[in-house]
């Protein structure tokens, strides 16, 4: 079986997955839509109002390892779910959807990755071109006891 993923940059040598299912929707949000918060992890850039309700916007790549994003670039935010739990994932681009089935997947070279990236990867998967892409695990990727043991 086969699951459908959107496909985004997390920096300029990692593109990632996200199970479909989870994602709510991607916003064009201004960064000035974003309100700090004070003396929060620094991956956290604060929250934002959708639809009423608020939600918090983390730099994905740097919360989870990677390069911070540059600042002043534009960037995307996939507003994503699970279990009611909404959190705003700041991306460098949102390419496209993606197929891929969970046999398929291989596991991460953990010597390529951030150990943190590895906590919430199911794996990789190579697409026809043979490109590698890590498939992102949705659930805990949104728990919020996982980012609470990194701030800890």
């Amino acid at each position: 079986m086969t699951i459908q993923h959107l496909r985004f940059n997390l920096s300029a040598q990692v593109t990632a997955l996200l199970p479909v299912a989870q994602v709510t929707e991607v916003l064009d949000l201004d960064v000035a839509q974003v309100t700090p918060i004070p003396q929060m992890a620094p991956w956290v850039l604060g929250v934002f109002n959708w639809r009423g309700e608020i939600v918090w916007a983390m730099d994905l790549s740097y919360g989870l390892g990677l390069p911070p994003l540059p600042p002043g670039a534009h960037y995307l935010t996939v507003l994503a779910q699970h279990r009611g739990q909404r959190l705003g994932l700041v991306v460098q681009a949102v390419e496209d959807m993606a197929w891929c089935a969970p046999e398929e997947l291989k596991p991460l070279i953990p010597t390529l990755f951030p150990a943190v990236l590895s906590q919430v990867a199911q794996g990789h998967w190579l697409t026809p071109e043979g490109a590698a892409l890590v498939v992102l695990d949705g659930e805990m990727l949104l728990d919020r006891e996982f980012w609470q043991t990194l701030t800890a």
